[in-house]
Protein backbone atom coordinates (compact mmCIF):
# COMPACT_ATOMS: atom_id res chain seq x y z
CA UNK A 1 0.00 0.00 0.00
CA UNK A 2 1.25 3.76 -0.82
CA UNK A 3 -0.14 6.29 0.87
CA UNK A 4 0.41 10.15 0.48
CA UNK A 5 -0.30 13.34 2.07
CA UNK A 6 -1.24 16.83 0.92
CA UNK A 7 -2.29 19.63 3.40
CA UNK A 8 -4.36 22.18 2.50
CA UNK A 9 -4.47 25.96 4.30
CA UNK A 10 -8.00 25.17 5.51
CA UNK A 11 -6.81 22.34 7.69
CA UNK A 12 -7.86 19.54 6.02
CA UNK A 13 -5.49 16.81 5.19
CA UNK A 14 -6.16 14.97 1.92
CA UNK A 15 -4.81 11.49 1.84
CA UNK A 16 -4.67 9.37 -1.88
CA UNK A 17 -4.03 5.94 -1.23
CA UNK A 18 -3.25 3.31 -3.71
CA UNK A 19 -4.01 -0.79 -2.76
CA UNK A 20 -2.15 -3.11 -4.74
CA UNK A 21 -4.31 -4.91 -7.38
CA UNK A 22 -3.61 -8.66 -5.65
CA UNK A 23 -5.52 -7.45 -2.75
CA UNK A 24 -8.42 -5.69 -4.84
CA UNK A 25 -8.57 -9.58 -6.34
CA UNK A 26 -9.11 -11.33 -2.87
CA UNK A 27 -11.38 -8.55 -1.37
CA UNK A 28 -13.65 -9.13 -5.11
CA UNK A 29 -13.16 -12.79 -4.34
CA UNK A 30 -14.31 -12.78 -0.75
CA UNK A 31 -17.29 -10.32 -2.10
CA UNK A 32 -18.22 -12.81 -3.73
CA UNK A 33 -18.29 -15.91 -1.56
CA UNK A 34 -20.19 -13.69 1.22
CA UNK A 35 -22.97 -12.94 -1.19
CA UNK A 36 -23.28 -16.07 -3.68
CA UNK A 37 -25.99 -17.58 -1.13
CA UNK A 38 -28.02 -14.82 -0.88
CA UNK A 39 -29.20 -15.38 -4.95
CA UNK A 40 -31.20 -17.86 -6.65
CA UNK A 41 -30.11 -17.82 -10.28
CA UNK A 42 -31.66 -20.22 -12.87
CA UNK A 43 -30.38 -23.60 -13.12
CA UNK A 44 -27.79 -23.52 -10.14
CA UNK A 45 -28.29 -24.38 -6.39
CA UNK A 46 -28.37 -21.62 -3.76
CA UNK A 47 -24.61 -20.60 -3.58
CA UNK A 48 -23.24 -22.38 -6.13
CA UNK A 49 -23.30 -19.94 -8.92
CA UNK A 50 -20.17 -19.41 -10.55
CA UNK A 51 -18.74 -15.62 -9.77
CA UNK A 52 -18.84 -14.90 -13.48
CA UNK A 53 -22.41 -15.91 -13.89
CA UNK A 54 -23.29 -14.00 -10.67
CA UNK A 55 -21.88 -11.44 -11.85
CA UNK A 56 -23.53 -10.96 -15.09
CA UNK A 57 -26.76 -11.92 -13.04
CA UNK A 58 -26.21 -8.98 -10.04
CA UNK A 59 -23.67 -6.76 -12.01
CA UNK A 60 -19.88 -6.62 -11.42
CA UNK A 61 -20.00 -3.14 -9.57
CA UNK A 62 -22.13 -4.46 -6.81
CA UNK A 63 -19.01 -6.80 -5.74
CA UNK A 64 -16.47 -4.13 -6.01
CA UNK A 65 -18.53 -2.04 -4.31
CA UNK A 66 -18.80 -4.49 -1.00
CA UNK A 67 -15.15 -5.16 -1.96
CA UNK A 68 -13.56 -1.76 -1.46
CA UNK A 69 -16.22 -0.80 1.31
CA UNK A 70 -14.59 -3.77 3.16
CA UNK A 71 -10.48 -2.33 2.20
CA UNK A 72 -11.01 1.20 2.89
CA UNK A 73 -10.92 1.38 6.46
CA UNK A 74 -7.85 -0.91 6.89
CA UNK A 75 -6.32 1.20 4.53
CA UNK A 76 -7.08 4.20 5.82
CA UNK A 77 -5.81 3.27 8.97
CA UNK A 78 -2.66 2.37 7.55
CA UNK A 79 -2.68 5.16 6.14
CA UNK A 80 -2.93 7.59 8.88
CA UNK A 81 -0.19 6.16 10.93
CA UNK A 82 2.37 5.87 8.11
CA UNK A 83 1.67 9.81 7.36
CA UNK A 84 1.56 11.00 10.91
CA UNK A 85 -1.54 12.61 10.78
CA UNK A 86 -3.33 13.21 13.52
CA UNK A 87 -7.75 13.31 12.35
CA UNK A 88 -10.12 15.09 14.54
CA UNK A 89 -13.16 13.97 12.44
CA UNK A 90 -14.31 10.79 9.90
CA UNK A 91 -13.01 11.00 6.29
CA UNK A 92 -14.69 11.95 3.10
CA UNK A 93 -13.62 9.22 0.80
CA UNK A 94 -13.76 9.21 -3.41
CA UNK A 95 -12.66 6.05 -4.78
CA UNK A 96 -11.20 6.74 -8.42
CA UNK A 97 -9.64 3.41 -9.65
CA UNK A 98 -11.23 0.81 -8.97
CA UNK A 99 -10.74 -2.33 -11.67
CA UNK A 100 -9.37 -5.67 -11.60
CA UNK A 101 -5.87 -6.05 -12.57
CA UNK A 102 -5.71 -2.45 -11.37
CA UNK A 103 -4.48 -0.72 -8.09
CA UNK A 104 -7.45 0.57 -6.53
CA UNK A 105 -6.95 4.10 -5.77
CA UNK A 106 -8.98 6.53 -3.76
CA UNK A 107 -8.88 9.78 -1.76
CA UNK A 108 -9.61 10.29 1.93
CA UNK A 109 -10.12 14.28 3.09
CA UNK A 110 -9.98 14.91 6.81
CA UNK A 111 -9.31 17.84 9.08
CA UNK A 112 -6.66 17.43 11.23
CA UNK A 113 -5.31 18.65 14.45
CA UNK A 114 -3.09 21.64 13.86
CA UNK A 115 0.62 21.52 14.46
CA UNK A 116 1.51 23.46 17.85
CA UNK A 117 4.48 24.68 18.99
CA UNK A 118 5.21 24.77 22.60
CA UNK A 119 7.16 27.30 24.13
CA UNK A 120 8.05 27.58 27.96
CA UNK A 121 5.98 25.38 29.70
CA UNK A 122 7.61 24.44 33.03
CA UNK A 123 8.64 26.80 35.38
CA UNK A 124 6.42 29.53 34.59
CA UNK A 125 5.74 31.89 37.80
CA UNK A 126 2.17 32.10 39.02
CA UNK A 127 1.46 34.35 42.11
CA UNK A 128 -0.01 32.44 45.04
CA UNK A 129 -2.83 34.80 47.12
CA UNK A 130 -2.84 34.28 50.61
CA UNK A 131 -5.51 32.24 52.36
CA UNK A 132 -6.48 34.40 55.19
CA UNK A 133 -10.40 33.72 56.62
CA UNK A 134 -11.22 36.72 59.09
CA UNK A 135 -13.30 36.75 62.22
CA UNK A 136 -16.21 38.86 60.58
CA UNK A 137 -16.30 36.27 57.41
CA UNK A 138 -17.56 33.68 60.08
CA UNK A 139 -20.16 36.29 61.57
CA UNK A 140 -21.64 36.79 58.07
CA UNK A 141 -21.91 33.29 58.08
CA UNK A 142 -23.80 32.96 60.81
CA UNK A 143 -26.61 35.79 60.17
CA UNK A 144 -26.68 33.91 56.81
CA UNK A 145 -27.68 30.90 58.95
CA UNK A 146 -29.78 32.92 60.94
CA UNK A 147 -31.69 34.84 58.50
CA UNK A 148 -32.39 31.02 56.49
CA UNK A 149 -33.56 29.65 59.90
CA UNK A 150 -35.47 32.71 61.15
CA UNK A 151 -39.10 32.67 62.30
CA UNK A 152 -41.88 34.53 60.34
CA UNK A 153 -44.01 36.31 63.04
CA UNK A 154 -47.43 37.97 62.48
CA UNK A 155 -47.25 41.91 62.91
CA UNK A 156 -50.50 41.96 65.20
CA UNK A 157 -49.81 45.89 65.81
CA UNK A 158 -47.21 48.25 63.67
CA UNK A 159 -46.12 49.71 60.47
CA UNK A 160 -44.47 47.93 56.81
CA UNK A 161 -40.85 47.94 57.46
CA UNK A 162 -38.24 47.15 54.97
CA UNK A 163 -37.86 43.14 54.71
CA UNK A 164 -41.59 42.91 56.13
CA UNK A 165 -43.38 39.80 54.23
CA UNK A 166 -46.97 41.71 52.92
CA UNK A 167 -49.92 40.16 51.99
CA UNK A 168 -52.05 43.17 49.81
CA UNK A 169 -54.78 44.22 47.64
CA UNK A 170 -54.06 47.06 45.20
CA UNK A 171 -56.38 48.74 42.69
CA UNK A 172 -54.76 50.75 40.04
CA UNK A 173 -55.88 53.48 37.48
CA UNK A 174 -54.36 55.62 34.63
CA UNK A 175 -56.29 58.90 34.41
CA UNK A 176 -58.67 57.42 36.57
CA UNK A 177 -59.55 54.41 34.03
CA UNK A 178 -58.69 50.53 35.17
CA UNK A 179 -55.96 48.94 33.56
CA UNK A 180 -54.97 45.01 32.72
CA UNK A 181 -52.51 44.02 35.52
CA UNK A 182 -53.46 46.94 37.91
CA UNK A 183 -55.51 44.84 39.93
CA UNK A 184 -54.48 42.02 42.44
CA UNK A 185 -56.11 40.26 45.64
CA UNK A 186 -54.62 38.55 48.51
CA UNK A 187 -50.53 39.55 46.70
CA UNK A 188 -47.61 38.26 48.47
CA UNK A 189 -44.59 39.10 48.21
CA UNK A 190 -41.19 40.62 50.62
CA UNK A 191 -40.74 44.22 50.69
CA UNK A 192 -37.70 45.23 49.44
CA UNK A 193 -37.52 41.71 47.43
CA UNK A 194 -37.45 43.46 43.96
CA UNK A 195 -40.78 41.78 42.96
CA UNK A 196 -42.57 45.39 42.75
CA UNK A 197 -41.00 48.66 41.36
CA UNK A 198 -38.60 50.12 44.17
CA UNK A 199 -41.14 53.35 43.92
CA UNK A 200 -44.21 51.04 44.43
CA UNK A 201 -42.81 49.47 47.59
CA UNK A 202 -41.37 52.50 49.06
CA UNK A 203 -44.48 53.88 49.72
CA UNK A 204 -46.27 51.10 51.34
CA UNK A 205 -43.21 51.44 54.28
CA UNK A 206 -44.77 53.04 57.21
CA UNK A 207 -48.55 51.52 56.50
CA UNK A 208 -50.25 49.72 59.31
CA UNK A 209 -51.53 46.40 59.45
CA UNK A 210 -55.22 46.38 58.29
CA UNK A 211 -55.10 50.31 57.45
CA UNK A 212 -54.75 51.65 53.47
CA UNK A 213 -52.96 54.16 51.52
CA UNK A 214 -52.30 55.87 48.58
CA UNK A 215 -49.55 55.20 45.91
CA UNK A 216 -48.31 57.22 42.96
CA UNK A 217 -46.09 55.72 40.92
CA UNK A 218 -44.87 56.53 37.03
CA UNK A 219 -43.74 53.45 35.05
CA UNK A 220 -40.50 53.49 33.42
CA UNK A 221 -40.06 54.60 30.44
CA UNK A 222 -37.94 51.03 29.64
CA UNK A 223 -41.46 49.21 31.40
CA UNK A 224 -41.40 45.90 29.37
CA UNK A 225 -45.50 45.92 29.11
CA UNK A 226 -46.98 47.52 26.28
CA UNK A 227 -48.97 51.09 26.72
CA UNK A 228 -47.38 51.54 30.01
CA UNK A 229 -44.10 53.04 29.70
CA UNK A 230 -43.91 56.69 30.80
CA UNK A 231 -47.38 56.56 32.52
CA UNK A 232 -48.57 57.50 36.04
CA UNK A 233 -50.62 55.40 37.75
CA UNK A 234 -52.13 55.63 40.98
CA UNK A 235 -52.97 52.89 43.45
CA UNK A 236 -55.24 52.24 46.66
CA UNK A 237 -53.35 49.62 48.74
CA UNK A 238 -54.94 47.77 51.72
CA UNK A 239 -52.41 45.77 53.53
CA UNK A 240 -53.85 42.74 54.96
CA UNK A 241 -50.68 41.29 56.61
CA UNK A 242 -47.71 41.43 57.54
CA UNK A 243 -44.88 38.83 58.81
CA UNK A 244 -41.80 39.75 60.12
CA UNK A 245 -38.86 37.77 60.45
CA UNK A 246 -37.69 36.92 64.02
CA UNK A 247 -33.99 35.99 64.51
CA UNK A 248 -32.61 33.69 66.84
CA UNK A 249 -29.77 34.62 69.32
CA UNK A 250 -26.38 33.52 68.24
CA UNK A 251 -25.92 30.77 71.49
CA UNK A 252 -25.23 27.52 71.74
CA UNK A 253 -28.85 26.44 71.42
CA UNK A 254 -28.97 28.63 67.76
CA UNK A 255 -25.48 25.77 67.35
CA UNK A 256 -27.89 22.64 68.64
CA UNK A 257 -30.55 23.81 66.21
CA UNK A 258 -28.82 23.88 62.68
CA UNK A 259 -25.64 21.95 62.92
CA UNK A 260 -24.74 18.57 64.82
CA UNK A 261 -22.32 20.94 67.16
CA UNK A 262 -23.54 21.31 71.04
CA UNK A 263 -21.48 24.79 71.13
CA UNK A 264 -21.41 27.88 68.91
CA UNK A 265 -17.73 27.88 69.00
CA UNK A 266 -17.85 24.33 67.11
CA UNK A 267 -19.96 25.58 64.69
CA UNK A 268 -17.79 29.35 64.17
CA UNK A 269 -14.89 26.57 63.73
CA UNK A 270 -16.52 24.38 61.42
CA UNK A 271 -17.51 27.43 59.07
CA UNK A 272 -14.03 28.69 58.99
CA UNK A 273 -12.76 25.55 58.17
CA UNK A 274 -15.27 25.46 55.16
CA UNK A 275 -14.78 28.68 54.39
CA UNK A 276 -10.87 27.97 54.17
CA UNK A 277 -11.17 24.76 51.86
CA UNK A 278 -13.39 27.13 49.55
CA UNK A 279 -10.66 29.67 49.58
CA UNK A 280 -8.01 27.23 48.60
CA UNK A 281 -9.88 25.78 46.26
CA UNK A 282 -10.49 29.50 44.50
CA UNK A 283 -6.60 29.59 44.94
CA UNK A 284 -5.73 26.54 43.21
CA UNK A 285 -8.68 27.99 40.18
CA UNK A 286 -7.58 30.88 39.58
CA UNK A 287 -3.36 29.91 39.82
CA UNK A 288 -4.43 27.42 37.49
CA UNK A 289 -6.31 29.44 35.02
CA UNK A 290 -3.36 31.64 35.40
CA UNK A 291 -1.08 29.29 34.33
CA UNK A 292 -2.87 27.57 31.34
CA UNK A 293 -3.13 30.69 30.23
CA UNK A 294 0.95 31.74 30.10
CA UNK A 295 1.39 27.87 28.52
CA UNK A 296 -0.91 29.17 25.96
CA UNK A 297 0.03 32.45 25.00
CA UNK A 298 4.06 31.04 24.77
CA UNK A 299 3.02 28.31 21.82
CA UNK A 300 2.57 29.12 18.74
CA UNK A 301 -0.86 27.42 16.93
CA UNK A 302 -2.39 28.26 13.53
CA UNK A 303 -6.32 27.56 15.12
CA UNK A 304 -8.56 26.89 11.55
CA UNK A 305 -11.28 28.46 11.11
CA UNK A 306 -13.12 25.48 10.26
CA UNK A 307 -12.63 23.97 14.18
CA UNK A 308 -13.62 27.27 15.55
CA UNK A 309 -17.20 27.31 13.53
CA UNK A 310 -17.54 23.47 14.48
CA UNK A 311 -17.24 24.76 18.44
CA UNK A 312 -19.20 28.20 17.78
CA UNK A 313 -21.70 25.85 16.31
CA UNK A 314 -21.60 23.75 19.39
CA UNK A 315 -22.07 26.33 21.84
CA UNK A 316 -24.68 28.35 20.05
CA UNK A 317 -26.84 24.64 19.90
CA UNK A 318 -25.79 23.99 23.42
CA UNK A 319 -27.09 27.58 24.88
CA UNK A 320 -30.45 26.81 22.32
CA UNK A 321 -31.33 24.03 24.30
CA UNK A 322 -30.91 25.38 27.51
CA UNK A 323 -33.23 28.46 26.89
CA UNK A 324 -35.06 26.32 25.21
CA UNK A 325 -35.56 24.01 28.18
CA UNK A 326 -36.20 26.79 30.90
CA UNK A 327 -39.55 27.85 28.90
CA UNK A 328 -37.93 31.35 27.35
CA UNK A 329 -37.35 32.53 24.22
CA UNK A 330 -34.04 33.76 23.19
CA UNK A 331 -35.50 37.20 22.77
CA UNK A 332 -36.16 36.89 26.28
CA UNK A 333 -32.84 35.24 27.29
CA UNK A 334 -31.36 38.46 25.21
CA UNK A 335 -32.58 40.43 27.67
CA UNK A 336 -32.50 38.77 30.65
CA UNK A 337 -28.16 38.65 30.05
CA UNK A 338 -28.38 42.65 29.55
CA UNK A 339 -26.84 41.68 25.90
CA UNK A 340 -27.75 42.09 21.84
CA UNK A 341 -27.84 38.56 19.77
CA UNK A 342 -24.71 40.33 17.92
CA UNK A 343 -22.69 40.85 21.13
CA UNK A 344 -23.57 36.95 22.07
CA UNK A 345 -22.44 36.00 19.20
CA UNK A 346 -19.40 37.65 18.72
CA UNK A 347 -18.30 36.38 22.69
CA UNK A 348 -18.98 33.44 21.82
CA UNK A 349 -16.87 32.74 18.72
CA UNK A 350 -14.19 34.15 21.14
CA UNK A 351 -14.53 31.97 23.33
CA UNK A 352 -14.83 28.93 20.93
CA UNK A 353 -11.52 30.13 19.67
CA UNK A 354 -10.14 30.31 22.71
CA UNK A 355 -11.59 26.68 24.03
CA UNK A 356 -9.99 25.36 20.92
CA UNK A 357 -6.49 27.13 21.65
CA UNK A 358 -6.28 25.93 24.86
CA UNK A 359 -7.18 22.15 23.90
CA UNK A 360 -4.87 21.61 21.16
CA UNK A 361 -1.83 23.39 23.49
CA UNK A 362 -2.50 20.95 26.17
CA UNK A 363 -3.27 17.94 24.45
CA UNK A 364 0.40 19.11 22.65
CA UNK A 365 1.21 19.36 26.26
CA UNK A 366 0.74 16.18 27.17
CA UNK A 367 1.60 14.24 24.48
CA UNK A 368 5.42 16.25 24.69
CA UNK A 369 5.05 14.88 28.35
CA UNK A 370 4.26 11.76 27.89
CA UNK A 371 0.58 12.12 29.91
CA UNK A 372 -2.22 9.60 28.54
CA UNK A 373 -5.21 8.42 29.84
CA UNK A 374 -5.78 4.85 30.41
CA UNK A 375 -9.12 2.75 30.65
CA UNK A 376 -8.59 2.37 34.45
CA UNK A 377 -8.69 6.29 34.75
CA UNK A 378 -12.08 6.17 32.60
CA UNK A 379 -13.14 3.07 35.29
CA UNK A 380 -12.19 5.35 37.88
CA UNK A 381 -14.11 8.63 37.16
CA UNK A 382 -17.37 6.54 35.86
CA UNK A 383 -17.62 4.30 39.45
CA UNK A 384 -17.02 8.18 41.15
CA UNK A 385 -19.66 9.47 39.03
CA UNK A 386 -22.31 5.96 39.90
CA UNK A 387 -21.41 6.82 43.44
CA UNK A 388 -22.41 10.19 43.37
CA UNK A 389 -25.74 9.58 41.48
CA UNK A 390 -26.54 7.15 43.21
CA UNK A 391 -26.03 4.95 39.91
CA UNK A 392 -24.12 1.62 39.02
CA UNK A 393 -21.19 1.83 37.10
CA UNK A 394 -22.64 -0.14 34.16
CA UNK A 395 -25.43 2.49 33.85
CA UNK A 396 -22.90 5.52 33.56
CA UNK A 397 -20.86 3.88 31.12
CA UNK A 398 -23.88 2.97 29.07
CA UNK A 399 -25.55 6.57 29.35
CA UNK A 400 -22.07 8.33 28.34
CA UNK A 401 -21.96 5.36 25.15
CA UNK A 402 -25.36 6.26 24.03
CA UNK A 403 -24.73 9.56 23.85
CA UNK A 404 -21.37 8.98 22.67
CA UNK A 405 -19.63 11.39 25.25
CA UNK A 406 -16.88 8.77 26.36
CA UNK A 407 -14.12 10.99 24.06
CA UNK A 408 -15.38 13.68 25.93
CA UNK A 409 -14.72 12.22 29.54
CA UNK A 410 -11.01 10.88 28.12
CA UNK A 411 -10.50 14.65 26.77
CA UNK A 412 -11.61 15.77 30.88
CA UNK A 413 -9.66 13.67 32.35
CA UNK A 414 -6.46 14.52 29.74
CA UNK A 415 -6.76 18.24 30.45
CA UNK A 416 -7.36 17.47 34.17
CA UNK A 417 -3.66 15.02 34.28
CA UNK A 418 -1.78 17.77 32.18
CA UNK A 419 -3.07 20.98 34.39
CA UNK A 420 -1.68 18.93 37.61
CA UNK A 421 1.63 18.50 35.50
CA UNK A 422 1.58 21.87 35.07
CA UNK A 423 0.79 22.85 38.23
CA UNK A 424 3.31 20.71 39.76
CA UNK A 425 5.95 22.03 37.74
CA UNK A 426 5.63 25.67 38.74
CA UNK A 427 7.26 28.13 40.21
CA UNK A 428 5.15 29.79 43.09
CA UNK A 429 5.35 33.17 44.58
CA UNK A 430 3.13 33.46 47.39
CA UNK A 431 1.66 37.60 47.78
CA UNK A 432 -0.23 39.22 50.43
CA UNK A 433 -3.31 39.77 49.00
CA UNK A 434 -5.97 37.62 49.98
CA UNK A 435 -8.22 35.43 48.04
CA UNK A 436 -11.92 36.22 47.82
Amino acid sequence: MKATAEKSPDGFVTLEIEIEAEKFAKAVEKAYRQVVGNYLVPGFRRGKTPRPVLERFIGKDRLYEDAINQMIPEAYREAVADTGIKPLNQPKVEVSQAEEGKPVVFKARVMVEPDVKLGEYKGIEVKRPAITIRPEDVDRQLEKMRDLHAKLLTVEEGTVQEGDYLIIDFQGTIDGQPFEGGESADFSFQLGGGQMLPDFERQLTGLPVGGNGKVVITFPDSYPKEGLAGKEASFEVTVKDIKRKELAPLDDEFAKDVSEHDFLEELRSEIENRLRDNAERAAVSRASQILMDAVVERAVVDVPSVLVDSQFNMMKNDLDNQVSQMGMSMEQYLKYAGTTQEQMLADMRRRAGKDIRVSLVLTAVGRAEGISVSPDDIADRIAQLARTSNKTPGDVTKLFEEKGEIPYLRDTLLREKVLAFLREHAVYIDEDTPVE
